[in-house]
């Protein structure tokens, strides 16, 4: 696994697949890579871009990732159409999260000067809905396995980055 200044860029699987972005630097193009269980290796069908922060989906039918350009966007790769989608924002979206039922993905987005946590269906349809309110940079981090909460973290320059758990219809704790 290749390591980039965020640190390793690479997704797994409850199956045991794992994807990693190959390269060195973050501004270099990259290719997006599987590994199965042996270790065999094989590149996806798609051409090399900036990819970062890989993450497969639940049933492992798709892979999200950012990919670093005048902003920073996510894209959703089908594997089975072999295509990538990029999902529409208005502003700068990192850190792709799926929701344990794979139909939303969850990041951080940069919206009126502040990160905050989002989220939207994985497929494009719909429009973004914020999750987090802080005036602080939020970032995703896990979702339960039920979907029930979502751990985030926040970057406070007093106390460092705290961890925050938010219920999937709730104010946070």
């Amino acid at each position: 696994i290749q390591m980039t200044g965020e640190g390793a860029n690479y997704g797994e699987s409850s199956n045991g697949l794992l994807t990693y972005v190959t390269g060195g630097s973050k501004d270099e193009d990259r290719t997006l890579v599987w590994v199965d269980r042996n270790g065999k290796t094989e590149p996806l069908p798609a051409p090399d871009r900036t990819y970062e922060i890989p993450r497969i989906s639940p049933d492992g039918s798709q892979v999200a990732f950012m990919i670093a350009g005048a902003k920073v966007d996510l894209w959703v790769y089908s594997l089975a159409r072999g295509t990538a989608s990029r999902l529409a924002s208005e502003g700068s979206s990192q850190f792709p999260l799926w929701t344990p039922d794979g139909k939303r993905l969850t990041y951080r987005a940069t919206r009126g000067g502040t990160r905050n946590v989002f989220w939207r269906m994985a497929d494009g349809t719909g429009s973004e809905e914020r999750l987090t309110t802080g005036d602080l940079s939020e970032t995703p981090g896990s979702w339960s396995g039920d979907g029930q909460w979502l751990a985030y973290y926040q970057n406070d320059p007093a106390t460092g980055a705290d961890i925050w758990a938010l219920p999937s219809g709730g104010d946070r704790k």
